[in-house]
Formats: structure tokens, C-alpha cells, sequence
């Protein structure tokens, strides 16, 4: 498993002497920065020594003098030098506030993503206590570090459950009326906070003493070991997560959920216990019954259709043979033909369509969200099962009327 969090310790010092050029190229770098370190201006008037303490606390850290640049006059130094560096962890408003002799400072917290372990628990209502009949994964609303909501849909595995009689705890036969099963779910989400600052230290050169003292600029740089383990950065940055949506991603209600959970493997003898919910076109997760009733439908026409096109399949060949006559009837049979395998491979469409879409992993309801695909598929099937009927209806009556027609004879 990826940690958000490296156990490494990974500090990268800057030692070098601080030289006066080093002064005038002290921009923020555009690579990376040095965590860990720091810079600090020091001035002093000519003919007085530099106050350089050895060490000085910043951010809650201590740091301690590495290096000392080479005096500059000010006025050879850039109006505006800006130093860049870096600050690892989460710091207090107390801490940032404790911060003196950096000049103008800019910290700018950066995000980052985290991994943590998360346990989701979950009560169902069941028949019996037997644990191969608790769903062995849900779906939970648990925090993300990369949706830009801050939360996402994710399936937790079962890890553990516990059983209690439920109320009332006996029928009237003395047995248990059934059991309350809290299920424990187990999983990893992530989630978004700050993992390090960017920091800038502006100074700038101030006017010239008014009796013309020269004013020099030593610059000192200061190392820390206390500093925690750099973090890993993230692209997938958000803004401070909304409060969860409520519900568990299925569209059920609760007790539509407790429902669905105390259903058995016989479908009819959960219709007659009443354990399957009417559901709703928003509700995913779960396959509908009335679905299947469709597909059977479906597929029960283009049966029909399919045994209809086999008993008059001789009938066509025989059409077809060689010498026979090859009228319009014929072709139109054939056509007809044509039009009761596309029923029949339409209906097959049907019920090979609700077997892909639905998922029979948590259970039954009436109505789900592919239930309307399911009707519509079934509907098309009807109107070609109806245009074809009609159509060989009309042929079977001009064929009847060719052979019952006598033509008159007459005597010279």
C-alpha cells in the first residue's frame, strides 16, 4: 500500500558559503526548494560588528548558523531580495505568529493527499444469523483527497459481525422472530491537508542614513534537524470537503436496505414475504424483478415467432425450388421470414441486455434504473412482433385468394 507519508528522512542542505554575488541572485528558485534551511539578512552600520546569533527558533524549530556571506554595501544590493524555502508539517497560528527577522514573509500552505484506514459499520434485519448472508462488501461515503466534492463512493469488505435477537425476540411459535446483524466494513480513504508551506522572505534596502553612513548587508544561513520528514506532494489538490451526502449509493432508503438484506435465495418467497421495495429509477446496485418479467416477455414473443418461422420454412423452399414459380408471394414470404429472425434475435438482445446491466450482487427490487431500457427494448420487440403478424397476415390472404380463383371458360 502507497504511504502519503515517506518514513525516510530526506533533507537536502545548502552549505555553501553565502558570497556577495550569491546576494544578488537570491530569487525564488523555480525548481525545488530547500527544506530545512533558511536565509537571513543582516545589517550593520560601518565600523560596528554584526549581531549574528548562533542559533534563533523560527516556526517552532531551532535552527542553527551554518555559514556567513562576505559583507556588501546595501545600496550595491538589489532594491527587493526575495528567499525561498521550505517548511515541512502543519504549523499553528502560534508558531507563525513567533516568527521575527525574516523580513516580509509569505507562507503559502500546500495541500497534499493522505491515506488512513477507515471502518464503516452497517445493521441489517435478517431471518437467521448466519454470517455467509451478510454482504461481503458495501458501499460507503468515505472522504477523498482527489474528488473535487471531497467524498466518493467506494465499496468497504466485511471484516466483522455481530448478531442480537431483534424486537420483538419470539413469534408466537417461540422461536426467534429474527436477528439484528451489525456488520463492520473496512477499507482505505483518503483525504486532503496541509503537508508543507512555501515560505518567502522579502527584504528591502532601506534609504541611506541622513548623515551618509554606509550601511552593509551580511547574509546568514541556518540549518534545522527538527524539522519532520518531507511529505509527498499531490496534483490532486481541494478546497476545505462539504458535509457527505446522506445514504449508501443505492437510492434505497434504510428500510428498503434492511429489506433487500433479509432476502433469501428463493425470489418468489421473498415476494410473498414481502421483502422486495419498489425501488426507483435512481437506484443502482441491486437488479429488479420487473425486469426480468420483461425480458421473458421479450423473449417469449420472439419464441413464438421463432417456432411460427420454422413451420412455414418448408413451405418457402418450396417456393424456391427450381421451376417453381418465383411471384411476388414468394418473395414476400421470404421477407417475412427475414422479419420473424429479427424478432427472434431482438428478443434474444432483450434478455441478454438486462443480464449485462443488472447487478445481482445485493439483492432484488421492482423497479431500478435500467428497468426503463428493459421496457423500451421490450416495447420494439411487440411492434416488429405485430408489423410482422399484419404483414404475413395480408400475404397468407392474397395467396388464398390466388388459389381459390377459377378462371371462366367459354365454348366457341
Amino acid at each position: 500500500m502507497k504511504k502519503a507519508i515517506r518514513l525516510s528522512v530526506i533533507l537536502a542542505f545548502a552549505l555553501a558559503m553565502m558570497m556577495p554575488a550569491s546576494v544578488f541572485a537570491a530569487a525564488s528558485p523555480p525548481g525545488d526548494v530547500a527544506g530545512g534551511s533558511l536565509q537571513v539578512e543582516i545589517r550593520y552600520a560601518a565600523g560596528e560588528e554584526p549581531n549574528i546569533p548562533q542559533q534563533m527558533n523560527q516556526f517552532g524549530f531551532t535552527y542553527h548558523l551554518v555559514s556567513v556571506s562576505e559583507p556588501i554595501l546595501e545600496g550595491e544590493l538589489p532594491t527587493v531580495r526575495t528567499y525561498t524555502f521550505r517548511i515541512e508539517g502543519a504549523l499553528t497560528q502560534e508558531q507563525i505568529d513567533s516568527t521575527s527577522g525574516l523580513g516580509n514573509l509569505k507562507l503559502t500552505p500546500v495541500d497534499i493527499v493522505y491515506e488512513e484506514e477507515v471502518d464503516k459499520t452497517r445493521t441489517f434485519t435478517m431471518k437467521t444469523n448466519d454470517v455467509d448472508d451478510v454482504p461481503k462488501t458495501w458501499k460507503f461515503t468515505v472522504t477523498s483527497g482527489e474528488h473535487p466534492s471531497g467524498f466518493e463512493e467506494k465499496a468497504l469488505t466485511l471484516v466483522g459481525v455481530t448478531f442480537e435477537l431483534a424486537t420483538p425476540r419470539y413469534d408466537s411459535r417461540g422461536l426467534p422472530a429474527g436477528y439484528e446483524a451489525t456488520a463492520v466494513y473496512r477499507g482505505i480513504q483518503t483525504y486532503s491537508d496541509v503537508g508543507y508551506y512555501l515560505a518567502e522572505a522579502t527584504f528591502e534596502t532601506y534609504e541611506e542614513e541622513d548623515d551618509g553612513t554606509e550601511v552593509y548587508v551580511v547574509v546568514a544561513s541556518y540549518i534545522t534537524d527538527e524539522m519532520p520528514p518531507p511529505a509527498d506532494e499531490d496534483d490532486g489538490l481541494i478546497e476545505t470537503p462539504p458535509a457527505p451526502p446522506q445514504g449508501t449509493g443505492t437510492g434505497l432508503s434504510e428500510i428498503d436496505d434492511g429489506l433487500v438484506a433479509m432476502q433469501g435465495p428463493n425470489v418468489f418467497q421473498n415476494l410473498i414475504d414481502g421483502l422486495v421495495p419498489l425501488g426507483g429509477m435512481d437506484v443502482a446496485g441491486v437488479w429488479s424483478f420487473l425486469s426480468l418479467i420483461l425480458s421473458i416477455a421479450a423473449i417469449g414473443m420472439a419464441a413464438v415467432f421463432a417456432i411460427v418461422a420454422f413451420a412455414g420454412r418448408k413451405r418457402a423452399a418450396t417456393l424456391a425450388k427450381p421451376g417453381a414459380e418465383e411471384d411476388r408471394l414468394a418473395i414476400a414470404k421470404r421477407r417475412g421470414l427475414i422479419l420473424r429472425v429479427l424478432t427472434l434475435i431482438l428478443g434474444l438482445i432483450t434478455l441478454m441486455t438486462w443480464l449485462f446491466l443488472d447487478d445481482f450482487a445485493f439483492g432484488m427490487v421492482w423497479v431500478n434504473g435500467t428497468t426503463l431500457i428493459i421496457g423500451i427494448m421490450l416495447a420494439v420487440t411487440a411492434a416488429l412482433c405485430v408489423f410482422t403478424h399484419m404483414r404475413n397476415k395480408r400475404i397468407a390472404d392474397d395467396d388464398t385468394d390466388r388459389d381459390s380463383f377459377t378462371p371462366e371458360l367459354t365454348t366457341a
